[in-house]
């Protein structure tokens, strides 16, 4: 009985080469993947920490604009208005505390009636984080 001559083996058969090809463009679709996630949980970390950041800065001057607009009737009354928002102010350290590194009361000063400030209450943020 006669044998078919061998075929020659210089070279990958059309199927053996289409394999390789897919297996490429599969390890090349995940590296996308992983890349984009990672990409994206980044970009999401620092735009909440911008935005909270904005949230404390609008916050404190929140407590100042409320202290501007209220007007002592007395002396007494400016005192109790500072040292309220003074509380206010010291408790956007705690509820910021992720993103603000130092926050400053400035009382307001009340005109010689008292029922008037010559220097408004202040909330200022020091410094951020």
């Amino acid at each position: 009985m006669r044998r078919p001559p061998p075929r020659p083996e210089t070279g990958l058969t059309t199927l053996e080469w289409l394999l390789i090809v897919a297996a490429v463009a599969a390890l090349a679709a995940i590296a996308v993947v992983v890349v984009q996630d990672v990409i994206g949980d980044t970009a999401q970390q620092i735009d909440n920490h911008n935005a909270r950041q904005h949230a404390a800065e609008l916050a404190a001057a929140e407590v100042a604009t409320a202290a501007e607009s209220d007007t002592p009737t007395s002396a007494q009354h400016a005192e109790q208005i500072n040292e309220r928002r003074r509380k206010r102010c010291d408790s956007l350290a705690i509820l910021y505390q992720d993103v603000i590194e130092t926050i400053a009361y400035t009382p307001g000063t009340p005109d010689t009636s008292g029922t008037a400030w010559t220097h408004p209450p202040e909330c200022n943020i020091r410094q951020l984080k």
